[in-house]
């Protein structure tokens, strides 16, 4: 297969019809100075004081978004490398226009992906890898991370790591502000974000959440076309993929015909949605909707 990856920043001709530019064009798009909708701003701004920054958000000029699902200590480093990345191109393209622009971070709390979060890797002080892992008592089978507890099993994995790392001056206060952070943070979700936003602070990064009651509710009139056109997505996802694929490169996502592009929390459960014969139904839950069944409950609940 051919290597997407290096052909994209290459800025292989094949490949422009899959992106707006390639990564080098980016200082010389035209940027819109649209302002941010005040009430997201406003959830922006209580949401980094309940992280602990209170960086100046002035709602206007574009950001440069990068970001990763949550994860026990943050997860792979690749996570940090995608922070720095944010605030780094934010800068240069901020020097480059004269105009401000905001790094942020997504924090994908709505993934529910568990497996993928429980564990984290750290170097010993004899340079060996040490798998920690999350074993939470209680069930999350389903749970999106920004529902997954926190337990006080976590304190020993904080104990565990501590004791294993090679030390440093700061060892005591980065173990003190972890077992800290664990007490007064709701989820994984919010505990890894409380972690990131320690390691950029005073660096103007900001953090994003999409559970937010004020980004549901901007999302609300993109959900009502998925509902009320349920597949057409699906199927331009799926045609890009055959067209990668015609190309030699591997589809980078492929569903199934009647899956649809989002998900229903049932309870605390996030259940994939299919469409067929004209309703739509969640085969986790046994449960099925008619489509103003599911646009009524949109409007009740984003």
């Amino acid at each position: 297969m051919s290597d997407l990856y290096h052909d994209y920043i290459n800025q292989s001709a094949a490949l422009s019809d899959f992106y707006r530019a390639p990564p080098k064009a980016l200082f010389d798009l035209a940027m819109e100075a649209t302002p941010w909708d005040p009430a997201l701003l406003e959830g922006l701004r209580a949401y980094q004081k309940t992280l602990g920054l209170s960086p100046t958000l002035t709602g206007t000029g574009p950001a440069i978004i990068a970001g990763q699902q949550p994860a026990l200590f943050t997860g792979p480093l690749y996570t940090v490398y995608k922070a720095l990345t944010a605030l780094s191109l934010a800068r240069k393209l901020a020097a480059h226009t004269g105009a401000p622009c905001t790094p942020v971070f997504w924090v994908g709390g709505d993934d529910h992906d568990f497996e993928e979060a429980r564990t984290a890797h750290a170097l010993t002080k004899q340079h060996r890898s040490m798998p920690l892992r999350y074993a939470p008592a209680q069930s999350v089978e389903g749970k999106p991370l920004n529902a997954v507890p926190l337990e006080d099993s976590l304190h020993a994995l904080i104990d565990d790591l501590a004791a294993q790392v090679p030390g440093s001056e700061y060892k005591g206060e980065i173990a003190a502000f972890l077992h800290a952070s664990v007490d007064s943070s709701a989820s994984l979700a919010e505990w890894s974000a409380r972690i990131l936003a320690r390691l950029f602070k005073g660096t103007g990064l900001v953090f994003f959440t999409p559970d937010l009651p004020e980004a549901r509710r901007l999302a609300l009139p993109i959900l009502a076309q998925e509902i009320s056109d349920p597949l057409a997505s699906t199927a331009l996802l799926n045609g890009a993929g055959a067209k990668l694929k015609d190309l030699g490169y591997r589809p980078q996502l492929i569903k199934a015909e009647a899956e649809c592009n989002f998900f229903l929390l049932e309870g605390e459960r996030r259940c994939k949605v299919l469409h067929e014969n004209g309703r739509f139904t969640l085969p986790q839950a046994k449960k099925s909707y008619a489509p103003e069944e599911m646009l009524a409950l949109l409007e009740q609940a984003p």
